[in-house]
């Protein structure tokens, strides 16, 4: 009767646990807000479970901006119980006036669906003042609070067809960074962009109030006529809030009582005009402020002697659009191009450099002869019309090459050919006998068949040299095509290690195979992430990741010995296939 009465108290208290495998729960940071600021919503899940997919959040409309703000588990085994706990953070800034609810927010796993009670939120106008005016004679537009805001701006909102357009992004706070931000970069569709120098820090002062200011900035070179839009931008970061005067400790603050800001600039419009017509003979799609130079290593050279001609370009403007600089037809001289180069510069932040390109002469006649003068036509946005650069000519004095032996300089000149010298001639006694080879044509044509090879193996090369280019002009596409070979070096890297340090590796490389192949920051690819980039694997794939975790946090309570390193590498080969 008393094992009766143990068995049922055991059954009775193991009934509600089972039956709250599954818990959720939502919080805000604050229920009231103004339009711009910034509410923290956290959504805790507490259980048994194993692998767990994120939470379905409603549908906001356009009342408010989401954005993921990372998550974090956390695993435990306390008297023989295995439990887990996962957070996941979003930054809603709301864009309209109202009272809004927020939820139920629901998750499901194996077959249970919990939900969240519904939480009230009021949004009333900005009780900030607005952020500070731009400054004279700069468009641009804001994006923020009064504590932490960013302001996006172009030099040039009407550019012609590759004249370089100057985009800045600068985060002003007036809180202390507990980090440097993250910068999600614009979409720039219809650009040529280049990246300019690193980020530039300086303090500026706006109503009074002292700011810490970080800009970024990028050289745009519109690719077409018409109009184009920037995306807008995005600045993650940390800041610590300000104290209270009267707060004791207010001196002490550390990393962890930062605020998580995410503020995103507005798109901007760009209205790219076409280049004129009537470009003049010769035009080849050079835009900016060039100057050209010409110069020779001598003037007066013996004749068959070679004299070196540079042909340079100087000046602002994209390089790219120069194209190859070549000699109109050289009388009197042999022509033979010897190496070229660019070398790009970048002065307060406008683009340009110089091109040069050097030809060896060799003057074929005796006189006076002269090096050509040039005419290259380019597009001068400043003035908006069409500039022909031109050079004069250089004469030269070619001397008569010296007859050999007179004076003892100077190269000799070939003559005809003559006889230095006698020998007995072979006379060869019998006469010559021919007999016919065996095997027909076969061994020849063996021989025949090798003839391609030289010509594929340079197709080869140049196929090679043509990417490598390519790759070398397009950063993230040259992310995207390593990104599998960076991947399974590291999974190869990680064979013989512990299965926690297997597990680690395995979840790793498989997130940054997903940044790279998408271009996203490595920090910022979760379970969502992944579901929305790899397509109809998302969801399996989202899953083994999480097994990953377990086995890399929860060693005790993971699932059986599996061959992470072995599936993640499966993995790849799949997310490549379907490409």
């Amino acid at each position: 009767m008393r094992r009766l009465l143990v068995l049922v108290a055991l059954v009775a208290g193991w009934l509600p646990a089972a039956a709250h495998a599954l818990d959720i729960d939502a919080s805000v940071d604050r229920t009231r807000a103004g339009v711009g600021e910034q509410i923290v919503l956290t959504v805790v899940v507490n259980g048994t479970f194993r692998n767990l997919g994120d939470p379905a959040l409603p549908d906001l409309g356009d009342a408010f901006q989401v954005h993921d703000a990372g998550t974090s588990r956390n695993f435990s085994f306390i008297n023989g119980r295995a439990s887990s706990s996962v957070s996941f953070r979003y930054v809603l800034v709301p864009r309209r006036e109202g009272s809004f609810t927020v939820g139920p927010i629901s998750i499901t796993h194996d077959d249970e669906t919990v939900s969240t009670r519904p939480i009230a939120l009021q949004v009333t106008a900005s009780t900030a003042p607005a952020p500070p005016a731009l400054e004279p004679d700069q468009d641009g537009n804001t994006s923020g609070s009064r504590d932490v805001f960013v302001r996006a701006l172009v030099d040039e909102t009407n550019p012609f067809v590759s004249q370089q357009v100057t985009l800045r992004i600068q985060l002003y706070s007036a809180l202390p960074l507990l980090e440097n931000p993250n910068f999600s970069p614009p979409s720039t569709e219809g650009f040529w962009r280049e990246e300019l120098p690193s980020r530039q820090v300086r303090v500026a002062t706006l109503e009074g109030r002292r700011y810490q200011v970080i800009e970024v900035a990028l050289a745009l070179f519109p690719t077409r006529a018409g109009t184009l839009t920037l995306g807008p931008a995005t600045l993650d970061c940390r800041v610590r809030p300000a104290r209270a005067s009267n707060d004791p400790f207010r001196s002490l603050g550390s990393f962890f009582d930062g605020k998580r800001v995410v503020v995103e600039s507005d798109p901007i419009t760009v209205q790219v005009k076409p280049l004129p017509g009537g470009a003049p003979a010769g035009y080849t799609g050079a835009v900016g402020e060039f100057r050209l130079e010409t110069s020779a290593d001598r003037t007066r050279v013996p004749q068959n002697e070679p004299v070196r001609f540079r042909v340079q370009l100087s000046g602002t403007g994209n390089l790219r659009t120069l194209g190859e600089i070549t000699l109109p037809d050289l009388p009197g001289f042999r022509a033979y191009p010897e190496q070229s180069s660019t070398e790009p510069t970048t002065v307060d932040d406008v683009l340009g450099g110089q091109v040069m390109q050097e030809f060896v002469l060799v003057p074929l006649r005796a006189g006076r002869l002269e090096l050509p003068a040039l005419e290259i036509p380019v597009f001068s946005p400043a003035s908006g019309t069409y500039v022909t650069l031109r050079s004069p000519a250089i004469p030269i004095q070619v001397t008569a090459a010296a007859a050999e032996g007179e004076g003892g300089v100077g190269p000799s000149v070939r003559g005809d050919i003559e006889a230095v010298g006698k020998d007995i001639r072979f006379l060869e006694l019998d006469p010559p006998s021919f007999t016919r080879a065996e095997g027909g044509v076969g061994p020849a044509l063996r021989w025949l068949r090798l003839l391609p090879l030289p010509a594929l193996a340079y197709l080869g090369f140049f196929a090679v040299e043509r990417r490598r280019r390519k790759l070398a002009g397009d950063p993230r596409g040259l992310r995207r095509s390593r990104a599998a070979r960076e991947a399974r070096r590291r999974l190869r890297e990680a064979e013989g290690a512990s299965r926690e340090e297997r597990a680690a590796v395995a979840g790793e490389a498989l997130r940054g195979y997903v940044a790279d192949r998408h271009d996203l920051p490595a920090a910022s690819v979760t379970a969502e992430t992944v579901r929305a980039r790899t397509g109809a694997a998302g969801e399996e794939l989202a899953a083994f990741l999480d097994r990953c975790d377990a086995v890399r946090y929860a060693p005790g309570i993971a699932a059986p010995d599996e061959d992470l390193l072995a599936a993640a590498t499966a993995w790849i080969d799949r997310l490549e296939a379907s490409r």
